[in-house]
């Protein structure tokens, strides 16, 4: 290699590695200037003097619907998820949502989850929903929790808590099958 090329290699070497301390403490402004969004904003201080709210826990399919009933019939509620898309999704719709863990009790705190009319648990996730209601009834004894399983099994799991009302899905799913057969007076022998 030429001499002068090695030099100039040296000297690349030898500023990148003078300025990457300053660079290190600076990425994320740089990132945000450079995408221009900004993560969504957990503050749940407005919160802190909300009473008989519905609280739900998941914005996927169920918990989209459970909005939309809650909606239909003007109740109050705010919805809490950790996934950052699900909370986006939720925000683009209009609906007040937060980003964070259900089973963590700063989480349960900032919620006002004392003064909640319900707690709504609609993930599929059969370990983390354990979490949020082991988290949610150790917080408070009297938590109105309704939780929705996918199988008996599930139910089964969570017999031990003293769960308010945990919802199978499937056995609901036929309930109102039977229910609407019935209401259309179909003959049936």
């Amino acid at each position: 290699m030429d001499s002068s090329l090695v030099s100039l290699l040296v000297l690349v070497v030898i500023f990148s590695m003078m300025v990457t301390p300053f660079f290190i403490t600076r990425i994320n402004d740089f990132v945000q200037k450079l995408i221009k969004t900004k993560d969504i904003v957990t503050d749940m201080t407005p919160l802190a003097s909300r009473k008989d709210h519905v609280i739900v826990c998941g914005y996927s399919v169920v918990g989209k619907f459970v909005t939309q009933h809650l909606e239909e019939l003007d109740a109050p509620y705010i919805v809490v998820d950790n996934s950052n898309k699900h909370v986006k999704e939720a925000l683009l719709e209009g609906i007040e949502a937060y980003l964070g863990d259900a089973s963590k009790s700063q989480i349960l705190n900032a919620l006002n989850i004392d003064k909640a009319a319900a707690i709504i648990v609609t993930l599929d996730n059969l370990e983390k929903k354990r979490l949020i209601c082991e988290a949610v009834l150790k917080h408070s004894k009297d938590a109105n929790l309704i939780v929705k399983v996918l199988s008996l099994e599930e139910k089964e799991y969570f017999k031990d808590l003293g769960v308010t009302s945990v919802i199978d899905g499937k056995f609901e799913v036929a309930r109102v099958l039977v229910e609407r057969m019935i209401s259309c007076q179909l003959h049936y022998r």
